[in-house]
Order: structure tokens, then C-alpha cells, then sequence
């Protein structure tokens, strides 16, 4: 059971480098658009690729606890196995949220804490950033995603 939660963290802290490295691959810098229309359009086309992103981490999460997760016996000591990863995932939420629910200019991502939170959960950063969300919810519900995927892919396995 510990190996199983240690592999599904570097699992999911593999996919979430790999998620802000792609997302910096395609907003690496600030363009100053000269209309509203062409920032629309980027805008757009981000969504996108934010969106896939989520689709592949969610694919990659379900393979590759498929292929190295072990399974230990039942429906629930599977879901134990691979709780290390949401029980983190949590934790950075309940500290951000308790300490600073909105940051100083009224963007949760202008905030530490709450900036620290998605890098842990790197592969929904890129949506969160772009569809400009303040909700806290909205990311807890990312943090359901990785152990939800792994899981099903280790009960299939």
C-alpha cells in the first residue's frame, strides 16, 4: 500500500511538471493585442489547449496507474493505496483556503499559498489561469481528478 501511494504521487507530480512545462510552452510570453478580437481569438485557442491538457492528464493518469499500480485486494484498500496523492492535494487547499481565501488583488492566483496549490495540481493550472476563475471550489474539484483516475485504472488493471 505505501508503494502503491508513493509511486501515485510521482505519478502525479510527474504529470503535473509536465503540465506547466506545456503550459509554458504556449504562453511563454505577454503579447499586447491590437484588438479585442485577435485577444478573443488567443484566448480561445488557449481554452483549448488548456482543455486537452486536462483530457491527456487524465489519460496519462488512468495508463500509467493501469501499468504500475499494484493491486491489493479490494475495492477500498485500492482507493487507500493511491490517497496520498488527494490526501496533499487537500491539505494545500484547507491551508489556502483557511489562511487566504483571496489574494491581495482579488485573484486567488495572486496569492502564494494558492499559487502553490496549483502547481501541485499543475495538470489544471493552465484552465484555472485562463478561464480566470475565483472560486476555491472549482479547485477543489481538481483535486479529486489524479486519485479518481489512478484509481479506476488500478481497479481495471
Amino acid at each position: 500500500m505505501v508503494k502503491n501511494n508513493l509511486k501515485s504521487l510521482l505519478i502525479h507530480v510527474s504529470i503535473s511538471i509536465t503540465s506547466i512545462f506545456v503550459f509554458y510552452l504556449f504562453n511563454a510570453g505577454q503579447p499586447k493585442w491590437a484588438s479585442e478580437e485577435a485577444y478573443i481569438k488567443h484566448h480561445n485557442s488557449m481554452m483549448g489547449v488548456a482543455v486537452t491538457i486536462i483530457v491527456v492528464a487524465t489519460i496519462l493518469y488512468y495508463l500509467l496507474g493501469k501499468k504500475h499500480l499494484i493491486k491489493q485486494g479490494s475495492i477500498y484498500k485500492n482507493l487507500f493505496s493511491v490517497s496520498l496523492t488527494i490526501i496533499l492535494s487537500l491539505f494545500f487547499w484547507v491551508y489556502a483556503f483557511n489562511i487566504d481565501r483571496i489574494g491581495p488583488s482579488n485573484h486567488l492566483l495572486n496569492s502564494y499559498l494558492w499559487e502553490r496549490y496549483c502547481t501541485y495540481n499543475g495538470y489544471s493550472f493552465f484552465f484555472i489561469r485562463e478561464s480566470e476563475n475565483n472560486n476555491p471550489y472549482v479547485f477543489l474539484l481538481s483535486s479529486f481528478m489524479p486519485t479518481i483516475a489512478m484509481w479506476v485504472g488500478l481497479q481495471r488493471n
